[in-house]
């Protein structure tokens, strides 16, 4: 919102879907490359994928047994995505034509706290995370 010359407020965003059905306390959220997915992280581990265009879930993933999806960041593509969690683990997941949704790839566990805030380097293929008390890069070239 704005002030206009006679101090009214403009409205400067319009607002195109209102999604519904989140699970408790959004964390993080991210929107892909191409503008047509977001995620959504939320405290009670799950994490949805939606799509923008028609406001609809399109995937469920539940990640409770590693705690609160605290960060998230999609790769290059719309086909890629990595998230991280209050036990300090890091998930990559991709699209699998195959089974028609975004599919598990690995999970690595290196961090002993929660994971902060994670970046992708599309050039290098490399993804870095960060807890309270270490910053960690991985080379994830021959995973994704």
């Amino acid at each position: 919102m704005s002030l206009d010359s006679s101090h009214r407020v403009e409205q400067c965003f319009k607002l195109s879907y209102t999604f519904k059905g989140l699970s408790e306390g959004v964390n993080a959220l991210a929107i892909n490359p191409d503008g047509i997915n977001l995620l959504s992280g939320c405290n009670d581990g799950q994490l949805m994928i939606w799509n923008i265009l028609s406001g609809e879930r399109i995937q469920d993933i539940d990640c409770a047994f590693n705690g609160h999806v605290s960060c998230l960041v999609w790769a290059d593509t719309r086909e890629l995505f990595a998230f991280g969690c209050a036990d300090g683990s890091v998930h990559l997941y991709n699209w699998s034509e195959a089974k028609g949704c975004f599919a598990y790839v690995m999970q690595d566990k290196t961090h002993n706290d929660a994971v902060q805030t994670i970046a992708y380097d599309p050039h290098h293929k490399r993804l870095a995370g960060i807890s309270q008390s270490s910053l960690q890069v991985w080379d994830v070239s021959d995973r994704w």
